[in-house]
């Protein structure tokens, strides 16, 4: 595979790709986290691996220079998100420290600080005809930038700027979580709370002292005890001491 996804969700007859088709490269954020365990181990080479970072390293020189890219970066939605998700993993693990960091501010300024009002909701994932779904996609971004934030030194996390921030917008979400308050959006979909699972568990662990976030966590780990989640986002001491009094 070359390193671009130049004809993406290409639509033939019409255009040869699109710039929003970059969003489906998102799963190549997990392959770069298992090369990560894997590095250590005889299963890849230290050829392999130099490789490897020079792929993601092209790929993500063709996401920020091309006009594909261009048009991706520039949604205002889950895909300008997904774009940051991916340029700051992609970055960090080619060794381009700096320019991660630049991407990551991005998201502090741009998209926390555009995608979430000051009650925490997004209104550009709201609009939609599957509300729920699209609001918990997008934080399922953040979930990743947070993370990657942490690696950075970026605190995604706290971030706020004129009330606006990514706190919020997880707490919007986890209040219709085990709650008698319906979901106020019109929406196709039946609210299904296990779209929240992963990202309130990951809620749970960036603010351990949030009772809120921890106390929904557990009541979704217990409804879905078999749910992956438990293995990739495991609570944090503090929300384990809070279960046990």
């Amino acid at each position: 595979m070359t390193p671009n996804l130049q004809h993406a969700q290409a639509i033939p007859g019409i255009n040869t790709g699109r710039g929003i088709g970059i969003i489906d490269s998102r799963a190549l954020v997990d392959v770069v986290d298992a090369i990560a365990l894997l590095q250590s181990s005889a299963a890849l080479s230290e050829n392999d691996v130099s490789a490897l970072k020079q792929w993601f390293g092209d790929y993500y020189q063709w996401m920020t220079t091309s006009q594909n890219g261009f048009e991706e970066e520039n949604w205002h939605n889950n895909h300008g998100s997904y774009f940051d998700m991916q340029a700051a993993a992609f970055a960090l693990f080619s060794g381009k420290i700096d320019e991660a960091k630049k991407r990551l501010y991005i998201t502090q300024l741009r998209r926390i600080a555009g995608q979430f009002d000051i009650e925490g909701r997004q209104m550009a994932e709201l609009e939609r005809t599957r509300p729920w779904h699209y609001s918990n996609f997008n934080l399922e971004a953040y979930n990743r930038l947070g993370r990657l934030g942490e690696k950075a030194g970026v605190d995604i996390w706290n971030f706020t700027l004129d009330g606006h921030s990514l706190r919020k917008g997880y707490q919007y979400i986890a209040s219709f979580i085990d709650s008698d308050t319906p979901w106020p959006w019109k929406d196709i979909d039946k609210m299904d709370d296990k779209k929240a699972l992963r990202n309130i568990a990951t809620a749970a662990h960036a603010w351990p002292e949030d009772a809120l976030f921890s106390d929904k966590a557990q009541w979704l780990r217990a409804k879905y005890p078999d749910d992956i989640t438990t293995l990739i986002a495991p609570l944090s001491a503090s929300s384990e001491v809070r279960d046990n009094r």
